[in-house]
């Protein structure tokens, strides 16, 4: 499979290590595969908001992508980064069509899995830099995250939903659960359940930031990021309860329940405009 025969799609905040090519290429020429991406990582620590998105991905996102794929195939993509076969890609219409699907990475998984091909997710980790302003800046890309998380497992099959619920969607609910169990019925057992899993967490993270990441993540970036997970699912509850618009570089869109999405004019402008 020579490189003519490979369509790539990278973000322009993403980097690619100098063998990604050769990883991805065996097994993108099995004719079974539809696309190959790989697992982003996030390297910027210059200043605190930046250094806040980087942990909570290196911390949670990460982790999410890898475990549901022990009991099924990967059934989306991670638009940061995939690779396709031009002919495979021609086959199946390609992006057409997919203007107004927020998720369209989403979107062309299915689309290859209709046509029989499989995704496959590389053993590749790739690093990512990103600017965030502020707090504002922050939360609105959390936001973001959530609601195209949610666009696109919720149109998915039975199967996949209960293995994300379970593995993936659970998990974060785990120190929070803990946390109000000490609370609500204070003891030794509770007290040590509390302590033996943020010990266990914290560690577990230091040895995914030291042998995968190349401890990108500096140590109080992995105790914030601790910190962070008590709250964790009742952020990520309530963006699902609150109406889905999101703002994405300038661009405020509302976003259906069937993964599409509209554009909606800020309220300064439409003031302006009256």
């Amino acid at each position: 499979l020579s490189s003519a025969d490979i369509l790539i799609n990278l973000d322009d905040d993403t980097t690619l290590p100098d063998n990604a090519l050769e990883i991805v290429g065996p097994l993108l020429s099995k004719p079974t595969t539809g696309a190959v991406f790989a697992v982003p990582f996030y390297k910027s620590f210059g200043d605190t908001w930046s250094s806040f998105i980087s942990s909570f991905v290196n911390g949670f996102s990460t982790w999410s992508y890898i475990p549901y794929t022990c009991f099924i195939r990967p059934f989306t993509i991670n638009g940061m980064f995939y690779a396709v076969r031009r002919s495979v890609y021609d086959k199946v219409d390609g992006l057409y069509g997919l203007e107004k699907d927020i998720c369209d990475d989403y979107v062309f998984g299915q689309r290859l899995i209709s046509h029989g091909y499989y995704l496959v997710q590389a053993p590749l980790l790739h690093p990512i830099s990103i600017k965030v302003k502020d707090l504002r800046h922050c939360l609105n890309i959390i936001k973001r995250w959530f609601v195209f998380t949610n666009a696109s497992v919720m149109t998915s099959t039975t199967k996949n939903l209960i293995v994300f619920y379970t593995v993936v969607f659970a998990a974060l609910f785990h120190p929070f659960t803990l946390l109000m169990l000490f609370l609500v019925a204070p003891s030794w057992l509770s007290a040590t359940l509390l302590i033996g899993y943020v010990v266990l967490h914290l560690y577990t993270a230091h040895l995914v930031n030291k042998n995968y990441l190349g401890g990108v993540t500096p140590w109080w970036g992995l105790v914030v990021n601790e910190l962070y997970s008590f709250v964790l699912p009742l952020h990520a509850t309530w963006t699902l309860l609150v109406p889905k618009r999101i703002n994405w570089r300038g661009n405020v869109m509302q976003v259906t329940a069937s993964g599409k999405f509209k554009r909606v004019e800020p309220r300064h402008l439409l003031k302006q405009v009256k």
